[in-house]
């Protein structure tokens, strides 16, 4: 028998039909579109999230990680399937690069995982990429 193999998946989350730059709201919330991970070990054993900013410019928003069991009923709204697992806040000027180690309350066994984007302030930077890390095994 062969010995099974584990590794790192890297998933680009999407936005609104699965567009790569999630905007970065001025005044009110976005939802990325969710992210299946019952392939995960563990299942949200997804180890960290980076958030990514090529440009510029400044932003001041809370991403907070969120969890369900199933899809949101629409996506990229409200949906209270889904639960807040971890919140962080990000102050940032320039070209920023910012990494955030997932708690160890995301290890709930639920398949689905995504992000709510609120703003602090007023944002300069029009768009941000949110990259997920997951342990798989093959």
């Amino acid at each position: 028998m062969a010995k099974r193999e584990t590794g790192i998946t890297v998933v680009r989350v999407g936005y609104s039909g699965n567009s790569l730059n999630i905007p970065l709201p001025s005044t009110n919330t976005v939802y990325t579109d969710s992210v299946d991970i019952s392939d995960s070990l563990l299942w949200a054993n997804v180890g960290m999230a980076s958030i990514l900013n090529g440009v510029l410019s400044s932003a001041n928003v809370i991403i907070t990680c969120e969890e369900g069991w199933r899809k949101p009923t629409i996506e990229g709204s409200a949906d209270p399937v889904f639960v807040a697992v971890q919140t962080q806040s990000i102050t940032a000027v320039n070209t920023w690069n910012y990494t955030a180690l997932l708690s160890g309350s995301v290890n709930a066994i639920v398949p689905y995982i995504r992000f709510k984007v609120v703003s602090a302030t007023t944002n300069t930077s029009s768009t941000v990429n949110i990259n997920i890390m997951k342990q798989v095994s093959g």
